[in-house]
């Protein structure tokens, strides 16, 4: 609910009224919560309650830049020893995004576009680059489907994988960065209006 922005940034949980629309008891929303709350997605106030956290525009900033570092790293990482069925794999996801992209689907591409990032954090077998990126990912997820551009976006996944394909590290590492930071530089036009 809060990744599709059913529930927004700052507004209040009530486990009661959660669990009686999901159908189950407290119990399992507590457990939740202490989950959401590790990943950074929601903070309990003192006699307030249970709310969805609002990232202020300089930790968003952050969060863009190190990300960008490491999907430089990780795109650079894999050009040195990607495998075939990896580059096919990437293509595949590519198409993917575009099929998702000409549907005018948002909520598919988005979900194919977190696909598409997760596969080069795996295939490039980093665990801690990884876990770093899941971990900007997920807070991420409270402004970032405000701001994809698809065709931007696309265009860019394409010439990423082009550059892995080739073996081309130094091209891949820019590229990567590159996407990362065209997202942050589309969110900061956008930041006063969200």
């Amino acid at each position: 609910m809060i990744m599709s922005r059913e529930i927004k940034s700052g507004d209040r949980i009530n486990e009661q009224l959660l669990s009686v629309r999901l159908g189950t008891s407290r119990g399992p929303i507590r457990e939740a919560r202490r989950v959401l709350e590790r990943a950074g997605l929601v903070v309990g106030l003192a006699n307030r309650g249970l709310f969805v956290r609002r990232l202020d525009r300089k930790e968003v900033e952050e969060l863009y830049d190190l990300r960008a570092l490491v999907t430089g790293f990780i795109c650079g990482h894999l050009a040195s020893n990607v495998t075939p069925e990896q580059v096919a794999a990437l293509r595949e996801a590519v198409l993917e995004m575009r099929g998702d992209e000409a549907a005018h689907n948002a909520a598919k591409y988005f979900q194919a576009n977190l696909r598409f990032h997760d596969l080069l954090m795996t295939f490039a077998n980093h665990a801690q680059a990884k876990r770093t990126n899941d971990e900007c990912v997920q807070k991420m997820q409270l402004v970032r489907i405000q701001v994809i551009t698809p065709e931007i976006a696309n265009e860019e996944h394409a010439a990423i994988v082009e550059a892995i394909a080739s073996g081309n590290e130094l091209l891949a590492r820019q590229l990567g960065e590159a996407h990362v930071l065209g997202g942050k530089r589309r969110w900061l036009e956008q930041a006063d209006d969200l």
